[in-house]
């Protein structure tokens, strides 16, 4: 594994987990929802519950270049998302202790919209990408779910490293009068997801970022590189031109970014301002099939991107049947 992969796998690691320590960052999270909630709480509904805080925990790590730091301190803030805390590295030991808030956080994919605060502290391994150790204490209240009121107890979670990191969980998480093993969970699918995310957005990224390189003729655009090609329609509105290009990718892999290859056909639609300039909003469309982790299918579903690479994404993206919002995977 090149040194570029194995920081984006780091990455992704401590990714997870945050997400298992966003797991617990949801430690007395209270919900309110849709009638029933009272009652037993299936695993499903659960997972579901948690889902939510994995995400908004997977917008900040996914995030880090855009954190601000001052010395050892470091900041961010999204859409119903702030974080403040430290990151301090000792040897080949990487400690995040982090304070998350979620106000009014909304996931398009779970329904919940979720409020409250979280601390979370991981460390991991610089050089094998492990997590050594992690903790994560929290308290929120949600509506829009079956789950009415969470509590997470998680003590500690490690990790393997390399490019299949196996995560384990120490504690519980209660939902109404259920308890369920964190490992039960699936608190490390996310991690997952965006994995694969990154591989598609990879593919599509190849060929909108060599604009430059398309051949047009007359309102008909084309692009080809290895393993990945494209072929689509312009048209003007006003002062903008809008593209409708179909781009397939053929064993298309991007070792800097994703362990993945990917397969398939998207639809992707795209604003551009002036001609030249950099594209403004778009969608994209479609399923694709991967191989080289655990993640096989993904479907996004007419997801919207404003800006150029690297974009903002809004919608679900489905990963192996399981919905996600989309924000939460790039």
């Amino acid at each position: 594994m090149t040194s570029s992969i194995a920081r984006l796998f780091l990455r992704f690691i401590m990714l997870s987990a945050t997400l298992a320590g966003i797991t617990a960052l949801i430690a007395c999270c209270q919900v309110t929802g849709k009638p029933g909630g009272s009652g037993s709480i299936t695993t499903a509904e659960a997972t579901s519950a948690s889902q939510t805080i994995v995400g908004a925990v997977s917008i900040v790590l996914n995030n880090q270049a855009r954190w601000t730091t001052n010395g050892t301190n470091v900041s961010y803030d999204a859409s119903g998302i702030s974080m403040s805390g430290t990151s301090t590295t000792s040897g080949s030991a990487n400690t995040e202790s982090l304070n998350i808030t979620l106000t009014n956080y909304q996931d398009s994919a779970t329904g919940y919209t979720v409020s409250g605060i979280g601390s979370m502290s991981t460390t991991t391994n610089t050089s094998t990408g492990s997590v050594i150790a992690g903790s994560i204490a929290a308290a929120f209240t949600a509506t829009g779910g079956a789950v009415t009121t969470e509590h997470w107890d998680i003590s500690n979670v490690t990790s393997t490293g390399g490019t299949t990191p196996v995560f384990t969980f120490t504690g519980s998480v209660r939902c109404n009068d259920s308890s369920f093993d964190a490992n039960t969970l699936s608190l490390g699918d996310s991690l997952l997801a965006a994995n694969a995310a990154a591989a598609v957005i990879g593919g599509v990224n190849a060929v909108l970022d060599n604009q430059t390189s398309w051949t047009i003729s007359g309102s008909n655009v084309s692009y080809s590189q290895s393993g990945a090609s494209m072929t689509g329609t312009t048209a003007t509105s006003g002062s903008n031109t809008i593209y409708t290009l179909s781009i397939t990718l053929s064993s298309f892999a991007d070792s800097t970014r994703t362990i993945y290859t990917v397969n398939g056909t998207v639809g992707v639609t795209l604003t551009e301002v002036t001609s030249g300039s950099a594209f403004v909003s778009g969608t994209i469309s479609g399923t694709l099939s991967l191989s080289g982790g655990q993640v096989t299918t993904q479907t996004w579903n007419t997801v919207s991107m404003t800006g150029s690479n690297p974009q903002t994404f809004t919608g679900t993206i489905s990963s192996d049947g399981t919905l996600y919002d989309a924000k939460t995977l790039h």
